[in-house]
């Protein structure tokens, strides 16, 4: 039995009203366990796809609510206190965003980009004169985004490994070359964001085109 893309879109919106609404340590604990386990278990690797920066993100989230919320402390480290309360809030909101990105990725896993552009432009409301709204335009330039971020990727990938080539950029971690190599990304992709803000259609059409060009060249 298959659900339309409104359904899930919909689903999915429920859920996470429902997660942010809950304040019980205990539900969220047991509900972040078992969507790890769910996470992790799956046979379908894509769902783990991008678990360094979610790693990285959840981590600085719990860190975020354990290190700053005042309270009943339970532990002192070295410039620290860790209390009941901070322990508290930092497992509710690591577990809320887990909740909310494990949720994401099953809905990615089980609507296409295309159905979702679609069941989100049929939920939102348009103008009678034209048949467009400003939010219809974003989840338009969102969706192209969604289908086009693989070849985002590629591209800069790809740039970044030319630009650094030429510059003699090694691969060693001491500082100078690390603030090199974060220059060298920054200066890549924040034109590619101003050109995507301007003209959207035009790059997404691009880089999509080449793409595929280069899954040609490589079966070939």
């Amino acid at each position: 039995m298959s659900f339309s893309a409104e359904f899930k879109i919909a689903v999915y919106v429920i859920f996470i009203v429902a997660t942010f609404l809950t304040r019980d340590v205990a539900i969220l604990l047991i509900s972040g366990v078992a969507a790890a386990c769910f996470f992790f278990l799956y046979p379908d690797r894509a769902i783990r796809r991008g678990l360094l920066p979610i790693s990285i993100f959840l981590i600085v989230t719990f860190m975020s609510g354990l290190f700053f919320t005042g309270g009943r402390v339970i532990m002192s480290l070295p410039g620290v206190d860790i209390t009941h309360e901070g322990m508290g809030d930092a497992i509710v909101k690591t577990a809320r965003v887990f909740l909310m990105i494990v949720g994401a990725k099953i809905l990615m896993l089980t609507t296409s980009a295309d159905d979702m552009i679609a069941g989100l432009n049929r939920m939102l409301p348009s103008s009678k004169a034209t048949g467009k709204s400003p939010v219809r335009d974003f989840v338009e330039v969102a969706g192209m985004a969604m289908k086009a971020f693989p070849a985002i990727a590629l591209r800069l990938r790809n740039d970044f490994a030319q630009r650094a080539a030429s510059s003699g950029l090694q691969d060693s971690a001491n500082l100078p070359n690390l603030i090199a190599r974060a220059r060298l990304s920054a200066s890549l992709i924040i034109p590619l964001l101003g050109d995507i803000i301007n003209s959207p259609e035009k790059v997404f059409f691009e880089l999509t085109t080449n793409e595929k060009e280069s899954h040609v060249r490589r079966i070939n």
